[in-house]
């Protein structure tokens, strides 16, 4: 989208809309599903192990393997970039035995 200034400060219009990308076809919701399906069944079956291997640690995995363990997530996606793989293809969870409440 283009915005023009109009000279009064961060206020601006828009010119052009950009097109709207398309929609997922009924057979990729099907496959993002699946693959919600196998992330949660993953986490289900290994979350105490893990928890009791990485407490308090944001976790990432990669086809059934833990990739990268860290304090901190920003670093967890770095070092799964350092992999080359992308925050899309890792699910990362942060494990503690305790609840914990996050502020989004």
């Amino acid at each position: 989208m283009k915005i023009s200034l109009n000279g009064s400060g961060a206020h601006g219009r828009i010119t052009e809309r950009l097109p709207m990308p398309p929609l997922p076809t009924r057979e990729e919701v099907a496959a993002m599903d699946l693959e919600l399906e196998r992330e949660r069944v993953f986490w289900t079956e290994n979350a105490e192990e893990l928890t009791k291997l990485y407490p308090e640690k944001f976790v990432a995995v990669y086809e059934g393997n833990v990739v990268a363990v860290d304090d901190d997530l920003f670093d967890v996606i770095r070092l799964t970039g350092e992999q080359g793989l992308r925050p899309r293809q890792v699910w990362v969870q942060y494990l503690t035995p305790h609840p914990v409440a996050i502020d989004l």
